[in-house]
């Protein structure tokens, strides 16, 4: 899996052919730090993951979130490597040499994890709403329409939603205007239409309860679900 940071999955993109006038719920002040129930410790599978790959771990705080970074190197390339082994943990020489990792050998590769965090920092161009039921990302692109989409969450795991080019005809139900744009695109030598919808005008919080209810998010990019004593069961105790 290619490591993403937090803030990058929340606002990650599945469609780029939806689009928004401004940020939604219309009716909902902007967060400024994560809400609890997206707190904690969590595993991530998303789109982009592959079959057997290494999986991504993070702790999601009110301001801060730690992503864990597995590392895999093998015992024959340690030599080559910046990294060396004393006294039961494992070195990066080429940064820090006095913080080590823990780590386990399976079968002919060392394997530890490291530890990445980042303040998450919401501003005008990146911002996280509420419905009361769900939370809703609101990330402006290059040209100054935003891209929405759904955070369903309960106890033990909350997905991030985006919407589909289907999303635009389900959003008209609810009274919203859509505007419609065909450009061409190339793909393996050959040209394609390509659809883009742009909606205008304003979900209330009801709204885009309805709208989540009429399947207006079908696409899943990401899936956390909670673990317990994460860094245990990493291995993970410096």
């Amino acid at each position: 899996m290619k490591p993403l940071l937090l803030l990058v999955l929340l606002f990650l993109s599945s469609c780029h052919q939806v689009f928004i006038e401004t940020p939604q719920p219309s009716d909902a002040k902007s967060l400024t730090k994560i809400p609890k129930a997206l707190r904690g410790d969590w595993i991530i599978d998303s789109w982009f993951s592959e079959p057997g790959g290494k999986q991504s771990y993070y702790t999601i705080q009110k301001k801060r979130t730690t992503f864990y970074k597995e590392m895999k190197i093998g015992v024959k390339e340690l030599n080559s490597t910046s990294f060396q082994i004393r006294n039961e943990k494992i070195y990066d020489m080429s940064k820090d040499s006095l913080t080590g990792h823990s780590f386990t050998q399976k079968e002919d590769s060392i394997c530890f994890f490291i530890l990445k965090s980042e303040e998450l920092d919401f501003h005008a161009d990146n911002q996280l709403k509420s419905t009361g039921k769900y939370f809703i990302t609101n990330n402006k692109n290059e040209n100054n329409w935003w891209e929405m989409n759904l955070i369903e969450y309960d106890q033990d795991k909350f997905s991030i939603r985006g919407m589909s080019i289907e999303s635009a005809d389900l959003a008209s139900q609810l009274g919203i205007l859509v505007k419609e744009e065909i450009t061409e695109r190339e793909k393996g030598g050959k040209i394609f239409d390509s659809p883009k919808k742009y909606l205008q005008g304003d979900f209330s919080s009801s709204d885009l309860n309805r709208f989540v209810e009429l399947g207006g998010f079908p696409d899943t990019l990401a899936i956390f679900t909670r673990v317990n004593n994460l860094k245990k069961r990493l291995n993970y105790n410096e």
